[in-house]
Order: structure tokens, then sequence, then C-alpha cells
């Protein structure tokens, strides 16, 4: 397993992986709650899925077995891109029933369709593939700046998913910036 360096910044978001690691047994396979992070792209998106799964194999938290221990999509809130998103996660699970991988999904496109049938559509699926995969839910501040349509899609995240774990993601330091 290759070494993979702690992201930049993001102490919270580190410190729950961290805490969940430590309080783990090794492979018991329960379900472990999603998380919920205000967190844009371009931002430490994928270099924190990459280190939430690292930390999992490392902790053996998870065994990982498919074709890769993350994933990461940009849900746009049309349903048929959902369908194949759902696909993509079935196929990653090769030589396995489900992918027990981290997933990290930026679903600040469903703010703006949150009664809609579509999000409807992505919670049922979504429950499900969270009984075996780690899913981290992020929102971007940048595309969401209407904070009742934000809420919104949080409530019906809580909703769905009554152990979900909000993780606040304090901004860069100056410090951090210039690393």
């Amino acid at each position: 397993m290759k070494e993979v360096s702690k992201p930049i910044g993001l102490n919270t978001a580190k410190a729950a992986i961290e805490e969940l690691c430590t309080n783990s047994v090794p492979y018991e396979h329960r379900r472990i709650a999603p998380m919920f992070m205000e967190l844009g792209s371009g931002n430490g998106q994928t270099t924190f899925a990459r280190y939430a799964a690292y930390m999992l194999l490392k902790h053996k938290v998870r065994q990982i077995v498919g074709l890769t221990t993350y994933l990461e999509f940009t849900v746009d809130a049309r349903k048929d891109q959902m369908q194949i998103m759902f696909g993509d996660i079935a196929s990653a699970a090769k030589g396995v029933n489900h992918f027990e991988g981290v997933i990290l999904l930026d679903v600040s496109a469903l703010c703006e369709c949150v009664r809609e049938d579509q999000t409807n559509y992505f919670l049922e699926k979504i429950r499900d593939v969270a009984k075996y995969a780690v899913v981290i839910f992020c929102i971007s501040p940048a595309k969401v700046r209407n904070l009742n349509k934000r809420n919104e899609l949080k409530e019906k995240l809580e909703t769905t998913f009554s152990d979900l774990r909000t993780v606040e993601v304090e901004p860069y330091t100056n410090t951090e910036l210039v690393r």
C-alpha cells in the first residue's frame, strides 16, 4: 500500500477519520456513518477522499477489494447521470458484491432540486450504497449561496441517515495556503 500524505488543512475532517480508525475493530464490516462537509472542488475533496481511504486500509477498518479504494463524483442532479454514477459504483466492486471504499460526492447541484423526484431517487440509491461504502457528502459554498436550500438538502440527508456526521471545515490559514 502506497503511503498517502495528510492533506494540508482540513484538521477537523482529518481528526474525524483518525478517530474512526482508532475506535474501530479491524474488518468488523459495520456500517460507517456518512459524513457531511462544506468543501468545494479545488479545496481538497480528492486529497481528502484519497487520505480517508488510505487510513481505513492502513488501520484495517476496511478491506477494500475492487478496482479502486475511493471514488469521487459531482452529482449534476440529472437522473440519467445518477443512474450512470450508481452503475459506476457497482462496477468498481470487482470480485465482491458491494463497493466498500470511500465515495466522495459533491451534491451541491441537488440544492437546486431538493424537492424533486431525482433527489428522492438519489437518496434512495445512496442509502443502499452507504450500507457498505463510506460516503462523504460535500457541498461547495461557492456553488450554493442560498442557505435555505443548503439546509433543506442537509435536512433530507439527516432524515435519510439519522447518524449523518457533520464535519466543520475550517478555512485555510495563511501558512497552509503558502505550502
